[in-house]
């Protein structure tokens, strides 16, 4: 939601105004138009500051090209920063030749999808991208994705950034440069000459006193002075405006000029449909049960006061921030029940128009579990599947405490699933607990439990075998969970060393999870099919099979899922095979990035995954890789009592012990130095890593060093440069 915009009189502005009756404000135009030296602006100020009005005028005069992402409201989702970014750089035509919006544009859906990826996409051209609303990064991993992003675009571009709060931490290291601009509130505020042309607009008989009165009260914020000049207009003068710094006053001089002139009606309407970020009559009529709510939006919209159209033909409308505050914190005093309900309702009217992540927040702030977990029930399966584990993670977290847990037992079933996909042994094998609780309770837990049973393994694989298959005599052919059951049959024959068995079940759950959405499932099968074909020397198969699941992966951003390490692993063999060393080399560097997904939570598929990675690595003589790997694989493999899994690891460790110690050209960093790796190019210190990872400075510090040696370099920098040059950096994003 635009919360910096100022609304001048639409009837009277002239002259000093611009589109949408707002003020222009040339002294601030005149340093951002047409400054392709400067690299980096920052505009930080509180609400009401004018910072979104002044980069929309930005946009209208700027002769380069301008990408622009707003944060705020429903589409601002961290979750989704990178596909964002890459979408606004598409519209704007700064992406290369032959990149196109949509299904090229697949960057950024998982939450390891990384800035590495977009950079070779972006023109080296003039052009300006803005990040408004930038406050709304709620995360240290998406305000890192913005760090990194200014610090590897093309000298060419300038990043604007509008923000509430002082800007990131890893931003510091630009601010004292010279192609830096900082436009803060002290630039933001009003001049007396601004006010003075503001008021001749809008108020035929603003006198200089008046004028100095307003400036010496407001301080220049835009917000209060236009609120003094609609006082002006209504022939008070503006006596008690409220100074900046106290916004409680300002919410009340909010009521008393602005709220209390509306009929009760009016003004209930208001106070209620505030709960929603955006305004249409359908949205607003299904909150309040009610009709013809077009009429009451489009009055309030011809006040020029409470609510701005946000589309031409005026069908979607959105309340000024202040007076969002006012209403909302209206309605919590007035009718705190009352808006538990409406967020109910908005909640429901959500997912109706099948957009769950505005549905889920409504739920999480009226408190309703219940509501909730119907949610997670239907849209975080298909959602995680398809790339967006962050924001089902998040869902998640609500979730995450004993009394809530235990009342959701279906939320834990995905909640073991999430957590082990995406390497949280810790946390899969805490919510593993609740499953097995509930697990003969009555149907449909009892086969989804199954189902959580055979993917975690934790009673080895025959075991495995038999969950699989009762989940599937359980479950329709229509579940979503059916084609992982499936899946996971093949994959518990394959360990036993019963590929012909496996290969049908394998293909039959690699088709249903692509036709059904289980992404995750079919990229996991199509490449352990290609590991048996692998096996046999079916070349061609085995290619095709690797090929479809790495689409997969790369076109639903499932690089943060541990299905993706085998997608990988295939791909860097079968490049092997086709004569690419450099593109085998990527892929399998790729695949030890990916590995950190890899953990207790899932021995069956880490085991699998190591075993195929280390027999990879020795086919294209990274033996230190190889060893690496082995030794991780070593306690999977032998916890599990896969037959054909044991032979294969004994033939890798054999060749390995003929070799020499030293064979590599580099040694193969560790899972916890491949988790710290990427931070190494931002430009957080060592305490600020730790504090990303949750562990000691001290620990940050050995494992740098510890990687620096590895990689050959001596230096930070040098780190890096090397890292990217394997393809190490590639695949993975703080």
């Amino acid at each position: 939601m635009n919360t910096d915009s100022t609304p001048l009189s639409l009837d009277r502005a002239s002259g000093g105004t611009g589109r949408g009756g707002f003020v222009v404000r040339q002294r601030l135009l005149d340093l951002l138009v047409d400054a392709p030296d400067t690299r980096l602006v920052v505009l930080q100020a509180p609400a009401g500051f004018g910072k979104s009005v002044l980069l929309d005028q930005w946009v209208e005069r700027e002769s380069r090209p301008v990408a622009k992402v707003d944060l705020s409201g429903p589409e601002g989702d961290s979750a989704r920063l990178i596909d964002q970014l890459a979408l606004a750089l598409s519209d704007a035509g700064l992406l290369g030749e032959g990149t196109h919006r949509g299904e090229d544009l697949s960057v950024g859906r998982g939450r390891r999808r990384a800035v590495a990826d977009l950079i070779p996409l972006i023109d080296n051209v003039p052009g300006v991208l803005i990040i408004d609303h930038a406050e709304a990064l709620d995360s240290h991993r998406a305000r890192d994705v913005v760090t990194e992003l200014v610090a590897r675009l093309p000298e060419s571009m300038t990043v604007a950034i509008g923000c509430r709060t002082v800007p990131f931490e890893g931003l510091a290291v630009h601010r004292s440069s010279p192609s830096t601009l900082e436009l803060t509130s002290d630039v933001l505020a009003m001049t007396p000459d601004e006010i003075r042309c503001l008021a001749a607009a809008v108020c035929d008989d603003c006198t200089p006193e008046d004028v100095a009165a307003i400036h010496a009260r407001t301080e220049g914020w835009p917000a209060a002075v236009y609120l003094s000049l609609h006082a002006a207009l209504a022939g008070r003068r503006g006596s008690g405006l409220p100074l900046v710094s106290d916004e409680h006053a300002v919410r009340t001089y909010i009521r008393a000029e602005l709220l209390d002139a509306l009929s009760p009606a009016r003004r209930t309407f208001a106070m209620q449909t505030a709960v929603l970020d955006e305004l249409t009559a359908e949205s607003c009529d299904y909150l309040l049960e009610r009709t013809r709510s077009q009429q009451v939006l489009d009055a309030l919209a011809e006040s020029n006061l409470l609510v701005t159209p946000t589309d031409p033909q005026h069908r979607t409308f959105r309340y000024h921030g202040l007076l969002r505050d006012a209403l909302l914190s209206d309605l919590r005093v007035r009718d705190p029940h009352g808006e538990v309900e409406l967020r109910r309702r908005a909640s429901d009217w959500y997912v109706v128009q099948k957009m769950p992540r505005e549905a889920a927040r409504h739920a999480m702030a009226a408190g309703d579990e219940d509501r909730l977990a119907a949610i997670v029930a239907s849209h975080a399966r298909p959602l995680f599947d398809q790339g967006h584990g962050q924001t089902v993670h998040e869902w998640l977290e609500w979730f995450d405490e004993d009394g809530r847990r235990d009342r959701h037992p279906g939320v834990a079933m995905l909640a073991t699933a999430a957590t082990a996909a995406s390497g949280d042994a810790v946390g899969s094998m805490r919510w593993k607990a609740v499953v097995d609780r509930h697990k003969d309770d009555p149907t449909p837990i009892r086969p989804i439990a199954r189902v959580i049973d055979a993917l975690t393994c934790q009673s080895g694989v025959d075991q495995m075998l038999v969950d699989a298959r009762l989940a599937q005599d359980d479950l329709g052919a229509d579940s979503e969970w059916y084609s992982t059951a499936v899946a996971l049959e093949g994959a518990a024959l394959l360990w036993k060393g019963d590929e012909a068995a496996a290969r049908d079940r394998l293909r039959l759950g690699g088709e249903l999870g692509e036709r059904f959405g289980s992404m995750a499932t079919a990229v996991y099968a199509y490449a352990a099919l290609a590991d048996i074909e692998m096996g046999h020397r079916e070349r061609p198969e085995a290619c095709a099979n690797a090929d479809h699941a790495m689409s997969l992966v790369d076109r639903y951003g499932l690089d943060y899922h541990f299905t993706s390490v085998l997608p990988m692993v295939m791909g860097a063999r079968c490049a092997t095979v086709r004569g690419d060393p450099k593109a085998s080399r990527f892929l399998l560097n790729r695949s030890y990035v990916a590995r950190t997904t890899l953990c207790e939570a899932i021995p069956g598929f880490a085991a699998h995954s190591l075993v195929a990675m280390a027999e990879t690595a020795v086919a294209i003589a990274d033996i230190s890789g190889a060893r690496q790997v082995l030794r991780e694989a070593r306690g999977f493999v032998h916890s599990q009592s896969c037959g054909a899994l044991e032979d294969r690891y004994d033939r890798v460790e054999a060749v390995l012990s003929s070799m020499p110690v030293g064979t590599a050209t580099h040694q193969a960093l560790t899972t916890a130095e491949l988790r710290l790796l990427p931070y190494l190019r931002t430009h957080l210190s060592f305490p600020e890593i730790g504090e990303r990872l949750f562990v000691s400075r001290h620990t940050v510090k050995t494992q740098a060093m510890s990687i620096y040696r590895k990689l050959g370099a001596s230096t930070r920098s040098e780190a890096v440069t090397s890292a990217q040059e394997l393809g190490l950096l590639d695949a993975s994003y703080p």
